[in-house]
């Protein structure tokens, strides 16, 4: 949950060493940060909640990592580690909130394996960033 959608700011990162302290790759998924039709000087969308208007409620969101995966080296394997990084825009006062977390695994036709829930101790965001790692295991 954020209370200011537009001043989210939300990067995915990996790494292909079970032991990294920075991502190797990341993005910025756009609508997780300000999303260009929604950002200055269109700031079309408002100061509202991530659900919208009048709604606090936590959204459910999913990030395929394929894109990432594809940019490590042919010999990572085994298990690399997942960076998510949870923030606010500098100059804002919007704060956010990390409920849970878990990592999906499909097969090459879509169709879904298993899940890993990966534990969130305090998911709290805003002028602080709140970052999650976890091992990734690496599937060549």
């Amino acid at each position: 949950a954020c209370n200011k959608r537009s001043d989210l700011r939300v990067t995915i990162g990996i790494a292909g060493d079970k032991d990294a302290t920075k991502p190797e790759h990341e993005l910025a998924p756009q609508p997780l940060n300000g999303w260009p039709l929604f950002g200055k000087p269109r700031n079309n969308v408002g100061e509202v909640p991530l659900a919208g208007p009048g709604d606090e409620s936590p959204l459910e969101i999913g990030i395929d990592l394929t894109p990432l995966l594809g940019k490590l080296n042919a010999k990572s394997a085994g298990q690399g580690r997942l960076f998510l990084s949870f923030s606010c825009d500098e100059k804002s006062d919007a704060t956010g909130l990390l409920h849970a977390c878990a990592i999906r695994y499909y097969d090459d036709k879509g169709t879904f394996l298993r899940e890993s829930p990966v534990k969130v101790q305090d998911g709290a965001f805003g002028k602080k960033t709140f970052t999650l790692t976890t091992l990734l295991p690496l599937q060549r």
